[in-house]
């Protein structure tokens, strides 16, 4: 049994809880890690809107999206992950009650690197914390997370190998989500879960473990103080 178990069960015990639900620590979900040194694709956040579909490999809370970004420094100010929910069609969805949470980080935050294509440079993820949003996501649920960047200018690195075979990259254009016009393309992403850690009915053996332990501390208490000078 893991630590994060142990403490949320002895909690809940303690706490009189006959059963639920908390949170483990955040864990790696979707992955989808691009090789670097080789050619690539690129698309310019800023000049477009770019986005990922995925799904979800476990049921939690959705804490973190990380990307494949890189700062050639043509801009400034912030980018923005949204995280949407997919329409019919599995494409992001562009109805304001399908949007989740929002992200933000400043342009200086993502790693600078001077050239616009085409080789992927070995660079660190930048991270958009969604950890205070409270999504709460279901494995198996698919969902898109959309990059926006006006008027910042950041490339999101990708490849046309179909690592990730349960989502694509799509573009904003004419009014609507469009497939990435070259091959089977996905962006360079991770995305973090807190998988929610069932916590089971307490045994006979644990039922009023509270009262008892209050209790037996109230009498050491006492005794302590009887026998005190």
């Amino acid at each position: 049994m893991t630590r994060v178990k142990s403490v949320c069960m002895v909690a809940s015990l303690l706490l009189g809880a006959a059963s639920g639900l908390c949170r483990a620590a955040p864990v790696l979900d979707q992955n989808n890690t691009l090789a670097t040194g080789v050619v690539g694709g690129n698309s310019g956040v800023g000049l477009g809107v770019f986005a990922q579909t995925l799904v979800v490999g476990l049921s939690g809370t959705f804490s973190a999206f990380d990307a494949y970004l890189w700062n050639p420094n043509v801009g400034r100010g912030t980018v923005t992950a949204t995280i949407l929910r997919v329409d019919a069609s599995g494409a992001p969805s562009t109805l304001p009650g399908d949007v989740l949470g929002t992200a933000t980080v400043s342009y200086s935050s993502i790693p600078r690197y001077p050239n616009i294509c085409c080789i992927l440079p070995d660079l660190p993820y930048t991270e958009f914390d969604f950890s205070s949003d409270g999504i709460s996501v279901t494995a198996g649920e698919e969902l898109a997370v959309q990059l926006t960047a006006p008027p910042a200018f950041v490339i999101w690195g990708s490849d046309a190998t179909a690592d990730y075979p349960a989502g694509s990259a799509y573009y904003f254009g004419a009014g609507r989500w469009q497939l990435l016009a070259f091959g089977n393309t996905d962006f360079g992403f991770r995305t973090y879960v807190e998988p929610a850690v069932a916590i089971p009915e307490p045994s006979g053996l644990f039922e009023g473990a509270a009262p008892a332990v209050l209790w037996a501390g109230i009498v050491l208490r006492n005794v302590r103080r009887r026998r005190a000078p």
